[in-house]
């Protein structure tokens, strides 16, 4: 009986061992406390730089509306799809008719006054011309002449001045022409309406600002506004590969190209001192735009989504690759160190030159052949020799 509790007791101990022994880093190299190793190989590696993206719509609008008013009738809805010229809203347009009514009844009035005042210099052009006729045979006297003439030109420059209030109220009449065709808001393009902020019966002032009335945009094609840190956007450059993902469907990449890097944050828009410009540097990290445009054939991009986003900044396809975790860190001359395993077991440090990586393995220039093994912990001391 003792026995038998005896071996009871040791057999979980047998097994937790056991994982250990065959769980352990160091197992295969059959030396339990030995760092672990991996091998120089040769392949592809691809160095990348990592950002965040907001992605818009290639061209959006917010139509707004021009003329104040009351909204009589919203015929959208977010959601759908308008076309260019295609009625949106109207805003109650008794203001604008009978603005457009005293326009038009101020025009024919003024013409009227004009009709009249060409009359009477015509009478007075008759009558200057006739009074010049009969001085000349002393029949009048010159200043009867004289008071002819002053009438005609007189008149005549009165009819100068009506032509101009003239051209004065056709202005106020196209004017309220257009007033009157504000009232009807139209989409100014072909799209999607993402947003109406307004509903009917809402009264719209546009004096200080233009409300808006609907927000439209061309989802077909989207642009991912790419924020490049400081730090990597110097070796970024328009025309290299890229591709991101969005949130909702991690595993699906959408690839394009880096169309354009911004050569200023875009903080500088709001700096307007050297001093604000210093303010706002130790305020927050310095970001730099550039712009990915991709084609929105399925419909899953949207607006304002949240883009990670990869850069290639280089490729090489036949390359020597280390783990970067056999690498020490960067030494002063741009080296790296690494402890390479001899063929007869010793352990040496080596000084290498790296080119690209991804952070997972290194691109070798120099200091290691195919093949070779290399200590992948870098906190392990050197054996002794």
């Amino acid at each position: 009986m003792k026995l038998k509790l005896f071996f009871s007791a040791l057999a979980p101990a047998s097994l937790l061992v056991a994982y250990v022994l065959l769980t352990s880093p160091s197992a295969s190299e059959g030396e339990p406390g030995s760092p672990m190793t991996a091998t120089v190989t040769s392949g592809p590696i691809e160095e990348e730089v990592l950002a965040l993206g907001t992605l818009e719509p290639s061209s959006m609008v917010r139509v707004g509306a021009q003329v104040s008013g009351q909204i009589k009738t919203v015929h959208i809805r977010t959601g759908e799809t308008v076309q260019r010229g295609e009625l949106l809203a109207e805003i109650d347009a008794v203001p604008q008719q009978n603005a457009l009514r005293v326009a038009q009844a101020k025009v024919e009035d003024m013409k009227a006054q004009r009709r009249v005042k060409q009359i009477k210099m015509e009478h007075a052009g008759s009558t200057f011309r006739r009074q010049h006729s009969l001085i000349e045979q002393n029949a009048v006297s010159r200043t009867v002449l004289e008071e002819a003439q002053v009438t005609f030109e007189t008149l005549k420059a009165e009819l100068a001045s009506l032509d101009a209030q003239i051209k004065l109220s056709e202005v106020d009449l196209e004017t309220a022409e257009t007033n009157l065709a504000y009232t009807r808001i139209t989409a100014p393009m072909d799209g999607k309406v993402v947003a109406v902020p307004v509903e009917q019966g809402q009264t719209l002032n546009s004096v200080q600002t233009a409300p808006t009335v609907a927000v439209v945009a061309n989802l077909d094609e989207m642009v991912v506004k790419v924020r490049i840190s400081e730090a990597d956007v110097w070796r970024t450059t328009p025309g290299q590969g890229a591709w991101f993902t969005i949130i909702g469907e991690p595993q699906a990449r959408y690839h394009a190209s880096l169309e354009a890097v911004d050569f200023a944050p875009p903080s500088i828009a709001k700096e307007t001192t050297p001093e604000t410009a210093q303010d706002a540097a130790k305020e927050s990290a310095v970001y730099y735009h550039g712009i990915i445009r991709v084609k929105n054939t399925a419909g899953k991009l949207r607006t304002k989504m949240t883009a990670q986003v990869h850069i290639t900044v280089g490729r090489a396809e036949d390359a020597l690759r280390v783990p970067w975790s056999a690498l020490s860190v960067r030494q002063s001359d741009g080296s790296h160190l690494v402890k390479v395993r001899e063929k007869d077991g010793a352990v040496k440090e080596r000084k290498i030159k790296i080119g690209l990586t991804d952070r997972v393995q290194a691109q070798v220039l120099e200091g290691l052949r195919l093949g070779e093994t290399v200590l992948l912990n870098q906190a392990a001391p050197l054996p002794a020799d």
